[in-house]
C-alpha cells in the first residue's frame, strides 16, 4: 500500500513540475510582451490586410519559390546557413507573418525569432499548401 501512494505521490510531484516549468514559459513571453501563435489562412489573411506595415515572410527553397510565393513576402531560406543573419534585417517591433510549404518549417523560424527577439509572429498553419487550397492569391 504505501508503494503505491509513494508512486502517486512521484508522479503528483513530476506533473506539478511540469507545469510550473510551462508557467514560468508563459509568464516570461507576457514579460517580455511577445505575441506568437499559429493561425489558419482566413486569420492570416485578415492580418495581411489589417496589421500596419506587416512583414510577410517565406522560409522555403528557391526552387519552392519558383512555384509562386504570397504577393509581398519576402524569401528568406531556412536552410541557408546565415538565416538567422538575414532576419535581423527584419524589424523585430513590426508584426512578421511567417509560412513555408506546409507549416513545420515556419513553425520553427517562429520559435527562432521570438527567442531572437521579436515582438510579434504568425505561423501560417498548413503553409502554403493550406493557402492555395482556400483559393489565395500567388504571385510567380
Amino acid at each position: 500500500m504505501s508503494f503505491k501512494i509513494l508512486a502517486a505521490s512521484w508522479v503528483f510531484i513530476v506533473l506539478l513540475s511540469g507545469t510550473s516549468c510551462l508557467s514560468q514559459s508563459h509568464q516570461q513571453d507576457s514579460a517580455r510582451n511577445v505575441l506568437s501563435r499559429d493561425v489558419d489562412v482566413s486569420t492570416f489573411s485578415r492580418l495581411i490586410h489589417e496589421k500596419q506595415d506587416v512583414q510577410i515572410l517565406d522560409v522555403r527553397t528557391p526552387e519552392e519559390w519558383a512555384l509562386g510565393i504570397i504577393p509581398g513576402a519576402k524569401k528568406m531560406n531556412l536552410h541557408d546557413p546565415d538565416f538567422t543573419t538575414q532576419l535581423q534585417a527584419l524589424d523585430k517591433e513590426r508584426p512578421v507573418l511567417v509560412y513555408c510549404r506546409s507549416g513545420a518549417r515556419s513553425a520553427n523560424a517562429m520559435k527562432l525569432m521570438i527567442n531572437m527577439g521579436f515582438k510579434e509572429v504568425y505561423n501560417l498553419e498548413g503553409g502554403l499548401l493550406a493557402w492555395q487550397s482556400a483559393q489565395q492569391p500567388v504571385s510567380r
